[in-house]
């Protein structure tokens, strides 16, 4: 039986919108393309939060859904390494601390590790999160941002053997940069490690589809054999969100 997907873009811990889309359309699974809005340490914090009210970082409200995000670049990498180290990049990591916070009334949240993969419906998915702030020089490193947010070479080479369907990633491939109409104050994202990484895996893996978020604006386009699509953010104008 094949399950119902969902497939968002930066959701930046405004659980509102991803609540709303929860309890409106109940599917099996949702897989956030990165900037999901992992910030424990902001937890409870007021100036963090909208309208002076405290942050909660565990504020997700879902009672059918299995949650799977991948790492944007607005999320504690340091927090993340941790859970990696820990648990290894292969597989899903099933996040407890959710469902401590909600009395385990809530289904769970998984963070999806970059190079993890997961069977979805038949199509075989691969997971590479990571990507460059353009505004790193505004926040405080260590609080507010971190180094290795961004793709590195040794993803490159935990990068797993075999063939896969589907790609979800935070930001995208250096060689699909064309066919992207950028707003110049946006444009610095297109000046990222990470897409040099994605560029290798596309070469690598030929998916069929391609999943991304990180520039809030909707996309869809084929180049290659590839469809790729672009989701905006929550909240935001354009399409936030897509059935798989």
């Amino acid at each position: 039986m094949q399950e119902k997907i969902i497939v968002t873009g930066d959701i930046h811990g405004y659980w509102k919108y991803l609540n709303t889309l929860l309890n409106k359309k109940k599917p099996d699974k949702v897989i956030v393309c990165g900037d999901f809005g992992y910030w424990p340490h902001m937890n409870g914090n007021k100036a963090f939060g909208e309208k002076g009210k405290p942050w909660n970082q565990y504020g997700i409200k879902n009672p059918v859904t299995d949650i799977l995000w991948l790492d944007g670049n607005h999320e504690n990498h340091e927090e993340i390494t941790i859970m990696v180290v820990k648990c290894g990049h292969h597989m899903p990591i099933r996040m407890n601390e959710f469902e401590k916070a909600n009395n385990s009334k809530y289904k769970p949240v998984y963070y999806m590790p970059r190079c993890s993969r997961l069977d979805i419906n038949n199509y075989r998915c691969l997971f590479l999160g990571g990507a460059l702030s353009i505004d790193k020089d505004s926040r405080v490193e260590g609080v507010s941002w971190w180094r290795n947010e961004v793709m590195s070479h040794s993803d490159y080479l935990n990068f797993p053997e075999g063939n896969y369907d589907i790609i979800f990633s935070h930001t995208i491939p250096t060689s699909i940069m064309s066919k992207l109409k950028i707003p110049i104050w946006n444009s610095g994202k297109l000046k990222d490690p990470s897409c040099d990484i994605l560029d290798a895996a596309l070469l690598r893996y030929k998916p069929k589809r391609w999943y991304f978020g990180h520039f809030h604006q909707e996309f869809n386009f084929k180049m290659d054999g590839c469809e790729f699509i672009g989701l905006d953010m929550a909240g935001n104008h354009g399409k936030w969100w897509c059935y798989l």
